[in-house]
């Protein structure tokens, strides 16, 4: 605690502190100010909106014992449609995954094939295969995920959990790539929502922007067969850039109250955040030529998203949101937006945030009762592979109470 004395001479080393400082905060206040110029009021648009979420086995693992466990990854929309459901562990060969998906059709077995496919007709892609061709295995698709170790040899380390995440990423960008390029919409105008922004790292080279490109043009095709729009937007619960500025966007009084709004976030705010260049570089070669637009070094490769900033509800203190719509349909984000409006009056638990979200992320999740039932399976599968003498020790096993954990229970 600091005496009467010490503590008059730390404010005053605050205040120091805070004058020799204070063009940081000036500055942010000025670069909030640049975002005004692009606000604008969100008008409703109707449109059938489809939220895509994935859940893994991270947060609730398979598992009896410390040296195995296994991932269950769920894919669900907010209709509650299972749009892709697997179990991996960490010693599958990827390989043999990377063929089950290609032979079994699945959303990410058919993104991989249609990747490969686009890659083998481009010379650049193709040398980088090295005498590889057709569909692309997961360790091509992704550097995180690791290739089979051959020959028999044992990995010279134990193997990380970690690529099982990636594979869960994958199959969520698989599947909202499926419902974008696979399934006709019914409706005149749909909007398929990401729970996340519309960047990533997680993918090779350019294959990330490359399936964007595949995006797009299947979108286009069905505006100009069928008439149809297509929207794909992807909303951040929380962004860097938002943390930045929120406080400096409010003093600033980007958004008043009284109507909801969106505003793209300038170019100049994205680059003093972001370190990656090619996590906010736009993912055309074309916006090359734009200067201002397209930061500098090194080409696209982890965006195709377009960042704005929306408030959906009309008070001053309703959440601000950062959001992707895809870069090449920026120019009709006020429709888009105005697609989610509706989405997002009566949201909960969340306000003014879109509910067809909330939803989809609440039939993913994996329930405990859910998750007790795989690790009976899991047990079960085990003990059906040892003699039954040992499987009264391997019951026994999985019914020891830790009681060193009772120190800290309540």
């Amino acid at each position: 605690m600091f005496d009467e004395e010490r503590w008059a001479a730390a404010v005053v080393k605050v205040q120091e502190g805070v004058d020799r400082n204070i063009g940081l905060f000036d500055e942010a206040r000025a670069q909030a100010d640049t975002i005004k110029p692009g606000v604008r009021v969100i008008r409703p648009f109707t449109a059938t909106v489809n939220s895509v979420v994935a859940a893994d086995g991270g947060h609730a693992p398979i598992e009896a014992f410390p040296f195995m466990s296994l991932g269950a990854v769920r894919v669900v929309d907010s209709s509650g449609e299972e749009l892709f459901f697997d179990v991996i562990g960490p010693r599958d060969d990827t390989d043999k995954l990377s063929q089950r998906h290609i032979d079994e059709r699945t959303p990410l077995g058919q993104l991989m094939a249609d990747l490969g496919n686009a890659a083998d007709s481009d010379p650049v892609r193709t040398a980088r295969r090295k005498g590889r061709t057709g569909p692309l295995m997961l360790s091509e698709l992704s550097p995180m995920i690791p290739a089979p170790v051959r020959g028999g040899q044992r990995p010279k380390k134990p193997l990380s959990n970690g690529w099982m995440t990636v594979y869960r990423d994958l199959c969520e960008w698989a599947a909202i790539y499926n419902l974008v390029c696979y399934r006709d919409p019914t409706d005149r105008m749909s909007v398929i929502l990401r729970d996340g922004l519309l960047r990533s790292k997680i993918f090779a080279h350019d294959y990330f922007t490359l399936m964007g490109a595949i995006i797009n043009e299947r979108i286009g095709q069905v505006k100009q067969r069928r008439k149809r729009d297509i929207f794909l937007v992807g909303i951040a619960k929380s962004s860097e850039v938002q943390a930045r500025y929120a406080l400096a966007m409010t003093l600033q009084n980007i958004f008043p109250a009284g109507q909801p709004y969106f505003a793209p976030i300038p170019m100049a705010l994205q680059e003093a955040v972001y370190q990656w260049p090619e996590y906010i570089r736009l993912p055309d070669g074309v916006d090359k030529s734009k200067g201002t637009d397209t930061p500098s070094m090194e080409d696209p490769k982890f965006n195709i998203g377009a960042m704005h900033f929306a408030r959906f509800g009309g008070e001053a203190d309703d959440p601000v949101w950062t959001l992707d719509t895809l870069h090449w349909q920026a120019d009709r984000a006020a429709e888009i937006l105005g697609c989610l409006l509706r989405d997002t009056e009566q949201s909960f638990p969340i306000p003014s945030y879109p509910q067809t979200l909330i939803d989809a992320d609440a039939g993913a999740q994996i329930s405990k009762m859910d998750a007790e039932l795989l690790r009976d399976a899991f047990l079960d599968s085990i003990g059906a592979r040892v003699d039954p003498a040992q499987r009264t020790v391997l019951d026994s096993q999985v019914l020891t109470v830790d009681y060193a954990s009772r120190r800290y229970s309540t």
